[in-house]
């Protein structure tokens, strides 16, 4: 397998970090049958040490088997020269084929197993479970020699683990297949059961943590799944209900030292937890990690599904410790305790004892009487669960036990007006003069609860709907648009878009239909506003689709559900509408996220383009906008129509290219007819017609330039179809920035945009009518129906718009009279009209001057003039820091694949239908 470099990594840890001692398991109390950890896949046998079920309807409960490190010594114990490891005999090392074996095993103890004749490379692949080996050239590098000290320490560390590392000096005994020139040094391979698995680039095990990890993972490549996904997650948490408990870790790096901590604290653990990790921040999504985790690139979390029935949400309570083996131990271990206790004291006893005695953990003491018992009761189960592990949750009651005991606490019944919260160190942490938080008649408590434990450097604890387990749309940082926010829908209450659930059902609404002329997909994010109001115009749009005999379909496809559909389609971004016409290419629309512009789309797309004109009569009604002719032009606000008059088909190449090209965005028709183009046209060349009737300045333009090239006659028509003098708002500027040629990031030098600035006095808008009755406007208008172009576009703004008054300021108008002006946003200059007459007498040889660069600049806009007043997500932040770890990401996705299909092999210990296992 080719395997790009981890620089990443080497750059994160450039220093060896000490180990801790290794880990060995407390014993695990007694489990209730349906809290083991498990092994999820039916009739599941033993592959890498995690339980299993005995199949769906054994009846049999759940089964363990002893894990490897119940037979590991305590760091630190040495075996006494000649003795058997883990044997209660004296036998002698050296006598027969099992001294043998004791001898090698005696040497591991010292570092990494040299092998140096033939035969004992492939007797030490088969002799165990995981193997790696390091084939190297004995004249290496420096590197390879500080590589093989970390190495060999790495093996002593991971003998506990039963993996064993050896090294090959191809010197001395060349391996074949292993020992070629374009291998030694290179790589360290991986072995399971006798079978080459991966290959480890050296630059991925840089140091001790870095090799004891990778040997690790590929030791519990199939118990410690690697999920990329927040949909991934929520799958293996939908199969965990009632039965296992998921430890979550997120780690940004692999190979670190945290990252060697949480497996091995898996290893130790895999039989009463299900563990899982991911390196994606999209598999995060939901769970809320705070600015610490984000600093330090790890996180942690327990998401309690065991006690859940099918139909519950799992919860999640969050590790806020470091990530270092014995805060770990420590934490899981809490998690054995109950999640609450009710303290009771014995007659004539002011001893409190609880389970959480021989903790560290603080104590949140719920205080209660007889009538806020129900209150406390209510609360204290979900509080307790978002605080298992981390907090002793108890409750008291106030009126059975004594005031006496409240002062033992440090607490005075007279400050207590029930019910009320206390947070306490733990007894033998406690001191006598410490002052104790409480709060008294509370609702919520989560609040104070989160600032007294940020005191103690503890993390907030998050509410459930906060964690993202209620509707991931309470989420503050997806929720930065709020009015978008306050007019979401249900996705229930959507009625004519249909839920496309998984690639079957895509490829059925795909597949070609007699009855459906076209299909429109939005693929979505549940939670996000953007993608909810898009939903919302799709759905009022269908019933004025049908009304206009339109036999399109619309669906939608949730991409938090199906990340891999969407994948598979190329969505990166959300919302995205695709359009798929019967027979044709499909087209993402980017136009406004509105259901005039949606419907419009879909109506110009639904048919065939070009569209034929048979006869001059049809002809003329087609320029007329005829509602009969097409259905997009019923209505209210119909499109231009642009007509390719001529001769021959031969003659029309140019202009059915283009009309490909504008598909969906614009209404392109052909009409062959040589008399035609002659009467239209005044040339055999024939030509284009453009017809906009509203357009109160140009109704009609004929275009006889670019016709046998069709980029050139679509980015001319994209113009062209516009009304000629028209209100700059977003809609228009983003066409005349994007056609003619020019894009918004790519301004050409010479465009020049003529603004018209209206008092808001002058502005008189007929009843029913978008342009204002004004001279002034009247005269521009003529004549920039006779010298608009793609390099000089005319639009106007009136003074009652707070976009236009913002403008002014930045160009130092008044707002009081009607201003003139030429901006060159490619070069930020403005010039100003400097007459009060605008006649075309004066305006002409003016916007001449301005289009030659004859003129002196008014001003030059500044750098920062178009910055948005409000801050939002910092996406290109975001892409950086991908970007960074994107050769980490595709290093691991390469490794997981070959894992995965090497692992295939594995007797059935895979499961098809669940992805989890499949790494």
């Amino acid at each position: 397998m080719k395997v790009a470099p981890l620089t990443a990594l080497v750059a994160v840890l450039a220093s060896l970090t000490a180990a801790e001692r290794p880990l060995r398991a407390p014993p695990a109390p007694p489990a209730p049958p349906a809290h083991p950890s498990c092994d999820l896949r039916r009739d599941a046998r033993w592959g890498d040490g995690a339980c299993a079920t005995g199949g769906a309807d054994s009846g049999a409960g759940f089964e363990t088997r002893e894990t490897d490190e119940d037979n590991v010594r305590e760091a630190g114990e040495e075996e006494e020269p000649g003795k058997r490891e883990g044997g209660e005999g004296k036998e002698e090392l050296g006598k027969g084929e099992e001294g043998e074996e004791e001898v090698e095993r005696a040497k591991e103890r010292e570092g990494a197993r040299s092998l140096t004749e033939e035969g004992d490379f492939e007797k030490f692949i088969n002799e165990g479970h995981v193997h790696i080996v390091y084939f190297y050239a004995k004249r290496g590098s420096e590197a390879i020699r500080r590589f093989l000290t970390e190495y060999n320490e790495s093996a002593k560390h991971l003998l506990q683990y039963k993996v064993y590392l050896a090294t090959v000096e191809c010197g001395q005994y060349p391996v074949p297949g292993y020992c070629g020139q374009d291998k030694v040094g290179r790589t360290a391979h991986g072995f399971r059961d006798g079978q080459e698995r991966i290959a480890f680039p050296l630059d991925t095990l840089f140091n001790l943590n870095a090799i004891v990890a990778s040997a690790l993972h590929l030791a519990m490549i199939n118990t410690v799944p690697i999920l990329q996904t927040a949909g991934e997650r929520k799958d293996l948490e939908l199969r965990c209900r009632g039965r296992c408990d998921i430890i979550f870790s997120y780690q940004r790096t692999l190979g670190t030292y945290e990252h060697r901590m949480f497996l091995e604290t898996a290893h130790a653990y895999q039989d009463q937890y299900m563990f899982a990790i991911t390196t994606y921040t999209a598999g995060t999504l939901g769970l809320s990690p705070t600015a610490k985790d984000q600093e330090v690139g790890h996180s942690l979390w327990v998401v309690h599904c065991a006690d859940k029935t099918p139909g519950e949400e799992c919860v999640v309570s969050s590790y806020r410790r470091k990530m270092v083996l014995s805060q770990l131990v420590q934490f899981l271990a809490a998690l054995q305790l109950p999640k609450w206790h009710e303290i009771r004291l014995s007659p004539g006893s002011r001893e409190v004892a609880t389970p959480y005695d021989h903790t560290e953990m603080p104590w949140i003491l719920l205080l209660h009487d007889s009538a806020s018992r129900s209150r406390v009761m209510t609360l204290v189960p979900h509080l307790a669960q978002l605080l298992h592990g981390t907090a002793a949750t108890l409750t008291f009651d106030l009126e059975q036990e004594g005031v006496e005991v409240l002062a033992d606490l440090g607490l005075s019944a007279s400050n207590i007006v029930a019910p009320a919260l206390a947070i306490l160190q733990p007894p033998h942490l406690r001191k006598p003069t410490a002052t104790v938080p409480l709060l008294n008649d509370y609702d919520d408590p989560l609040e104070w609860l989160n600032d007294q434990l940020d005191d103690l450097q503890i993390q907030p604890v998050l509410s459930k709907e906060e964690q993202g387990y209620a509707p991931v749309e309470s989420l503050a940082e997806l929720q930065q648009d709020d009015e978008l926010v306050q007019e979401m829908v249900p996705e229930e209450r959507l009625l004519h878009v249909a839920a496309l659930e998984g690639p079957e059902a895509l490829s059925a609404a795909l597949a070609p239909s007699p009855s459906r002329t076209l299909a429109a997909l939005a693929f979505t994010l549940h939670w996000d506003p953007v993608s909810n109001i898009l939903l919302q115009h799709l759905d009022s749009i269908v019933p004025q689709l049908h009304e206009l005999g339109s036999h399109a379909s619309l669906y939608r496809v949730n991409c938090f559900d199906w990340p891999k559909v969407c994948d598979a389609n190329g969505i990166s971004t959300y919302p995205v509408l695709r359009l798929h016409p019967k027979g044709a290419n499909n087209i993402t629309y980017d136009g406004a996220i509105s259901g005039a512009g949606i419907l419009k789309a879909i109506l110009l797309c639904e048919g065939s383009t070009p569209l034929e004109v048979t006869s001059g009569e049809v002809l003329e009604e087609l320029l007329r906008l005829s509602p009969s002719l097409h259905p997009a032009l019923a209505l209210p606000s119909p499109p231009a129509v642009a007509v390719g008059v001529f001769a021959t088909l031969r003659d029309a190449a140019g202009v059915t290219q283009a009309a490909a090209i504008l598909r969906g965005t614009h209404l392109v028709a052909r009409h062959i007819s040589p008399a035609a183009t002659s009467s239209m046209c005044g040339s055999r060349a024939g030509c284009v017609v453009v017809a906009k009737p509203h357009d109160r300045y140009q109704p009609r333009r004929i275009l006889r330039d670019h016709l046998n090239d069709p980029s050139a006659i679509a980015n001319v028509l994209r113009y062209a179809t516009l009304p000629v003098m028209g209100r700059l708002d977003p809609e228009r500027y983003a066409a005349l920035t994007q056609s003619g040629g020019a894009k918004a990031d790519d301004l050409a030098p010479d465009q020049y945009h003529v603004i018209l600035f209206l008092p808001a006095a002058s502005s008189e808008f007929p009843s029913g009518g978008r342009e204002p009755r004004d001279a002034a406007l009247d005269a521009v208008g003529q004549v920039a129906a006779e010298v608009a172009g793609p390099d000089l576009t005319f639009s106007w703004l009136s003074m009652d718009d707070p976009t236009a008054r913002d403008i002014s300021r930045s160009y130092g108008l008044d707002e009081r009279s009607r201003v003139l002006v030429a901006v060159n946003l490619h070069a930020k200059t403005v010039t100003v009209y400097p007459h009060a007459d605008l006649a075309p007498s004066s305006l002409l040889p003016w916007l001449q001057e301005v289009r030659v660069g004859a003129l002196e600049h008014t001003l030059t806009l500044a750098d920062n003039a178009w910055e948005p007043s409000l801050a939002g997500i910092d996406y290109l932040r975001l892409l950086e820091e991908d970007a960074v770890r994107e050769a980490e990401d595709n290093l691991i996705l390469e490794m997981e694949a070959d894992l995965s299909t090497r692992a295939s092999a594995d007797d059935e210990l895979l499961d098809p239908l669940f992805a989890h296992e499949e790494l």
